[in-house]
């Protein structure tokens, strides 16, 4: 990153507490005009996160948010899920799914981009399910 100032300093810190969840572009934008940041400076310094690879961007279909983010300490070794209905950005480490990455990469020497890989659907809330 080339330069260092408060609020990027301050959106740095926040984004990094949150990284245990995905957070909206919305939740990101009511934060940053909290502590005085203009939008343009929130875009400017998401997309030189996105560069650097200390943060991955999920499109969504929800109108209100239109993206997720996750930040990212290490490389991304999950799977990425987006209902379709409410946006809602999560997170599933499945042993089932893994296998299809082993088998794509044993037999079409195509090795999977985990953080970018994002299953797409209705969460069980939005289906009406119960999760298992």
């Amino acid at each position: 990153m080339a330069y260092t100032t408060k609020q990027r300093t301050k959106l740095s810190r926040f984004l990094e507490a949150q990284k245990t969840r995905h957070i909206s572009m919305r939740e990101i934008l009511e934060f940053a005009k909290e502590e005085g940041s203009g939008t343009a400076t929130v875009y400017r310094f998401l997309d030189a996160l996105l560069e650097e690879g200390k943060l991955c961007k999920f499109t969504t279909e929800a109108k209100e948010d239109g993206a997720c983010f996750e930040w990212h300490d290490a490389p991304c070794d999950m799977y990425h899920f987006v209902c379709s209905d409410c946006g809602k950005c999560f997170h599933v480490n499945c042993p089932s799914i893994a296998a299809i990455d082993t088998h794509i990469e044993k037999e079409h020497g195509f090795i999977v981009n985990l953080s970018k890989t994002v299953f797409r659907g209705r969460c069980a809330a939005c289906a009406g399910k119960e999760t298992v």
